[in-house]
């Protein structure tokens, strides 16, 4: 009797046992996500496995499936816990952050399958996971950042916050221009972005958006506190990346961000110049830079505007007024000497400043403003050039020195309808004038050459006449 007591009570025994594992198993437990944000997809995954009494009260962990490794004694997990017998048995909470992050890098080299479908964040800004058994998990998201390590046995609701975006980002142009808002084509222009990078970061980077008619030209330097940083170490610089629409990543390598104590003021300067594509003033060229820690979530776009001045050129009679074709005109950067001014000609009547593309190309020759009525685009808004006259119109005298032509922040543009010109039609009106008639050869052209000649010979004759008489006295 007392052995069929026994039997009966060791089958009780496990059938409790038996019925508290199915509970377990069969209950829903929830980690959610609040503060996530929005259109990143948030993962889970379960690190250790967990066995809990029926009170609640008593825990033992183990690692799950495809952790081994990260918990080996050579893994990069092993020097945040404590394990005994194969049993984790602490955690230390004063390096939780960079457990995580380890944890973080680990899955995204590894093959550990996710403990429930991947969620992409609504607008609401809340995920649910939902699980099927209690664990110690790790939540991550697209930007790389850790979200939280959090266990669920004793409830069945655990909540999460994400970490706000507290990345900030400034710019400024430097340099002392008298207008920062207009730019001769193809001089550079230097702007600074102040990024304020926080401790933990994760994938930060660093985006530039350029419009068709503003080119960089280098990232001219990457420092902290004056220091540089290292390219191809601390940061990496790629043109047109796949995995955005923007022109440029300024990309801060991990290794790099995991090793700030505290939030960091990084300074990028760069430098851009504006292209034959320019606009003029009126419209602008735009630059963008934002920072990103992720696919999605960034900070507020700044920009920057740029656009390029243009002066109206009419070559005009000077007592009538009338435009005048035929005429031939360079541009130079001084009154005498100097360096001669690159253009291209766009159309008939535009010519623009050549830009370095342009003026790079194989077999690049400036051309020559032929006037009439033409417009030339390109210029800062203190620039002044010199405007010098090589072939005057046919019948016309060239001008004797160059024009000078400044700039105060404004188009110099012409209003003139038709085709006579005068000052209060604006623009740059060069008049000529119309050359001296000489004698013409022949006819009363050589009449006073003859008299001339013949009074001359008058008066040798009359010298030698007198020279003959003093000799015969």
């Amino acid at each position: 009797m007392k052995t069929i007591r026994k039997l009966i009570g060791m089958i009780m025994s496990v059938m409790m046992l038996w019925t508290t594992t199915l509970t377990l198993a069969a209950e829903q437990y929830t980690i959610r996500v609040i503060n996530a944000r929005a259109n990143e997809t948030y993962r889970i995954y379960r690190m250790l496995d967990v066995t809990v009494n029926a009170e609640k009260d008593s825990y033992s962990y183990t690692i799950a499936e495809g952790w081994d490794a990260f918990f080996s004694s050579t893994g990069a997990g092993y020097p945040y816990v404590t394990i005994k017998n194969g049993y984790i048995t602490a955690v230390n909470s004063a390096t939780i952050e960079e457990f995580g992050k380890a944890a973080q890098a680990y899955v995204t080299t590894s093959s550990v399958s996710e403990a429930a479908s991947s969620v992409i964040a609504p607008s609401s800004g809340i995920v649910d996971f939902t699980l099927s058994a209690p664990g110690y998990y790790l939540v991550t998201s697209t930007a790389g950042s850790l979200v939280s390590l959090e266990t669920t046995p004793q409830n069945k609701t655990v909540t999460v916050t994400e970490k706000t975006l507290n990345s900030a980002i400034t710019c400024v142009q430097l340099g002392d221009d008298l207008d920062p808002t207009t730019a001769m084509i193809g001089a550079p222009v230097q702007y600074q972005d102040i990024l304020m990078i926080q401790k933990g970061a994760v994938n930060e980077v660093l985006h530039l958006q350029l419009s068709d008619g503003m080119t960089l030209s280098q990232i001219d330097s990457v420092t902290v506190n004056g220091n540089p940083l290292v390219s191809g170490t601390d940061y990496t610089v790629e043109n047109n990346p796949t995995a955005d629409s923007c022109d440029i990543h300024i990309s801060f390598t991990q290794q790099w961000l995991d090793q700030l104590s505290a939030a960091t003021e990084v300074n990028v300067i760069f430098s851009v110049y504006l292209n034959g594509n320019a606009a003029v003033k009126g419209d602008t060229e735009s630059l963008q830079t934002w920072l990103s820690d992720g696919t999605v979530s960034t900070t507020k776009t700044v920009t920057k505007t740029l656009s390029t001045l243009f002066f109206d050129l009419i070559k005009v009679e000077s007592k009538s007024g009338k435009v005048l074709e035929g005429a031939k005109f360079e541009l130079y950067t001084q009154a005498t000497g100097g360096e001669k001014i690159a253009l291209v000609k766009e159309s008939d009547g535009v010519y623009h400043v050549a830009s370095v593309e342009e003026k790079s190309t194989v077999g690049f020759v400036s051309a020559v403003i032929e006037a009439g009525r033409v417009r030339i685009e390109g210029f800062d808004g203190w620039s002044t050039v010199y405007l010098e006259e090589i072939k005057a119109p046919d019948g016309f005298n060239k001008m004797a020195s160059r024009v000078e032509i400044s700039f105060r922040e404004n188009n110099k543009e012409t209003s003139m309808s038709g085709n006579v010109w005068t000052e209060d039609d604006g623009g740059i009106g060069i008049l000529n004038s119309k050359g001296t008639i000489l004698p013409a050869t022949g006819g009363n052209g050589n009449t006073f050459f003859y008299m001339f000649g013949g009074a001359l010979c008058m008066i040798a004759g009359a010298l030698m006449l007198r020279v003959s008489l003093m000799e015969n006295e």
